[in-house]
């Protein structure tokens, strides 16, 4: 481990996780969180569903617990305009928050953070910073566009539209 717990605590821990299956074994592993923001609201975040069990497998090979720790996943696109707007600054800050309670309150030993959009990354970044355990950063990359009647269709071309 690279945290020093006490005994009764790793107990606690540990029956929980014997709840749900995980054998005593995987529960002696280093618990890492793989903390992400896929959501089914925002198309930034939905590439992570699918990498998440290859990530689970690779850790688990390691020598580690990967478990799935999911948390708020906003879109600065989805409330344009709306007002909402006023919410995606302090939604970094949640972000950060949520990292930092997540990391504590489950006994991570390290993190893989995902996430994409120019809110939530930030948040996880400060999180992780906060907790000082060996942390990865994983983003989804670019969104790719949308099609409409054969177009190609982005954001920025609705925003367009808009204004004309």
């Amino acid at each position: 481990m690279i945290r020093n717990w006490n005994e009764e605590s790793l107990d606690h821990r540990n029956a929980l996780l014997y709840a749900m299956g995980i054998s005593g074994e995987d529960a002696r592993r280093p618990v890492i969180g793989l903390v992400n923001s896929w959501n089914e609201m925002n198309p930034g975040h939905f590439p992570f569903r699918e990498v998440i069990p290859l990530m689970k497998e690779t850790i688990h090979e390691a020598g580690g617990l990967a478990l799935e720790l999911p948390i708020s996943g906003i879109c600065d696109g989805i409330c344009s305009n709306t007002p909402g707007d006023r919410y995606t600054l302090p939604a970094r800050d949640l972000v950060s928050s949520e990292v930092e309670t997540t990391a504590e309150l489950n006994m991570l030993e390290g993190m893989v953070v995902m996430a994409t959009c120019d809110k939530v990354v930030p948040g996880m970044i400060m999180g992780a910073l906060r907790v000082d355990i060996p942390t990865v950063m994983f983003t989804g990359g670019y969104m790719l566009p949308g099609e409409h009647h054969g177009k190609m269709l982005t954001l920025t071309h609705t925003k367009q539209a808009y204004a004309a």
